[in-house]
């Protein structure tokens, strides 16, 4: 059926096209025609007018007009029968020499009209009109027989499409059937496909859950545990020897800082994730708050190497504070014996580094080194951890207008955390600044972040 219908379109195809090209041959064949009628009334029109010049009934510019007009009318039959050969199929040898003896006759009464032989262009105007006559007939039967295979083709044409809609009629509930088909086989294999992935989805979802449920229980098991027996050996023993007793106070405090640090990072990524998570920025000495945190770490076998030049940054003071200690703490877990923090401006931003010399990560480790929960591995920077501290860095530093990299520079790891300076953001029209970039806003409804 399928190749039945196709041949009766190709047939239809043809017969269009042979009636365009009856029609296109019909149409010049009209005009041609018409332009014939129209020269050979031109050139007597002239003869007349040249005629009456001389008997003083014309005037010369109307005569002239006439002689114009007649060359005119002479070129459009020229180019009007040159259009009608092209559009001629097979051979025009016949035609052609009708054409070309009706121009030629009108090119002679037009060459003497403009010598002023008025008398013999008369003449040749009347030796001509059986020239013309004869293009005339000539044409009529060119239009007549294009016509005639218009109409013949319209009906051939007719016929066909009624055949090509009886099996198309019959064709279509069958093709609609199988596509039906078709279209339910492919929607039932990406629902498939689509069932499969949220299964394997909703099982990941449920192996990192266990997953973080279990290292959450054994990260924050371990300080609680050493809070819980340093406090029950102080108990047990009383204050009876001050500097054991100071020892263990500063370990209680130490471990809880790191307790602390825990849950503050489990926040930070929760209410960044609801979107809840609010800032108040100022302008802030760079050295003063550094010092401010390390002084809190006294007591502590931590040494820090500060260096930097009197510089204020933009940024929440305790945000920043969060990052300062989440990086140091970092550096103290798993980097090496020296660390230092440095900071230098930069094109309008202040560029914090965070360095020491361990070992840092493997370079395919790089790219997840700030995702939630990357804690897998032997890498020194990631073994033993939840996982969170580093993504928490990442989420306050954009927070904050600013970002963080990693980075390894001559045997020294390096995290570079980059923030507005005062100076930068002064320079900005406060207003707009606010409505722009969302700046300066209180804290939400509730907010209990971690001071130092």
């Amino acid at each position: 059926m399928a190749l039945a219908i196709g041949a009766l379109l190709l047939s239809s195809a043809y017969v269009a096209r042979q009636i365009v090209v009856d029609a296109v041959i019909l149409d010049e064949a009209e005009l041609t025609l018409a332009a014939n009628g129209i020269a050979v009334k031109a050139l007597n029109q002239a003869v007349l007018l040249k005629e009456d010049e001389i008997l003083a009934v014309a005037d010369s510019a109307t005569a002239s007009v006439a002689v114009d007009e007649a060359h005119r009318s002479v070129e459009k039959l020229r180019t009007q029968a040159d259009e009608l050969l092209d559009v001629l199929p097979g051979a025009t040898g016949g035609i052609e020499a009708t054409i070309n003896a009706a121009l030629n006759s009108a090119s002679r009464v037009v060459t003497a009209l403009d010598a002023d032989q008025v008398t013999q262009a008369g003449d040749l105007l009347l030796e001509g009109l059986p020239a013309f006559e004869a293009l005339r007939d000539e044409l009529g039967g060119v239009r007549n027989a294009a016509r005639s295979n218009v109409e013949a083709s319209e009906g051939l044409v007719g016929k066909t499409g009624s055949m090509v809609a009886f099996f198309i009629a019959l064709l279509v509930p069958v093709a609609a059937i199988l596509a039906y088909r078709r279209l339910a086989k492919q929607q039932v294999r990406v629902a498939e496909v689509e069932l499969d992935s949220r299964i394997e989805a909703e099982q990941e979802i449920a192996r990192s859950k266990d997953e973080f449920i279990g290292n959450i229980s054994h990260e924050l098991r371990t300080p609680l545990t050493s809070i819980f027996g340093f406090s029950e050996l102080l108990l047990d023993q009383g204050l009876v020897d001050p500097d054991s007793s100071l020892e263990l106070v500063r370990l209680i405090n130490h471990e809880a800082d790191e307790l602390g640090r825990m849950v503050e990072d489990i926040l930070t990524i929760a209410r960044s994730e609801g979107q809840s998570l609010a800032y108040q920025f100022g302008a802030y000495d760079l050295r003063t708050e550094l010092d401010g945190y390390l002084i809190g770490l006294t007591g502590r076998e931590i040494e820090v190497e500060l260096d930097g030049p009197a510089l204020e940054g933009w940024f929440d003071r305790v945000r920043f504070r969060q990052i300062v200690r989440d990086l140091v703490s970092n550096a103290v877990r798993h980097g090496g014996p020296t660390i230092k923090i440095t900071w230098e401006e930069r094109e309008g931003n202040v560029e914090v580094v965070f360095a020491d010399d361990g070992r840092g990560v493997g370079p395919e480790d790089e790219t997840r080194l700030f995702n939630e929960f990357f804690h897998q591995g032997e890498a020194p920077l990631t073994k033993g951890t939840l996982g969170m501290g580093l993504a928490a860095v990442r989420i306050l530093a954009q927070g904050m207008k600013g970002s963080v990299r990693y980075e390894r520079v001559d045997g020294w790891t390096r995290f570079v955390v980059t923030l507005p300076t005062a100076a930068a953001v002064s320079s900005v029209v406060h207003a707009d600044f606010n409505a722009q970039e969302g700046w300066h806003l209180p804290p939400a409804v509730g907010d209990d972040r971690a001071g130092p």
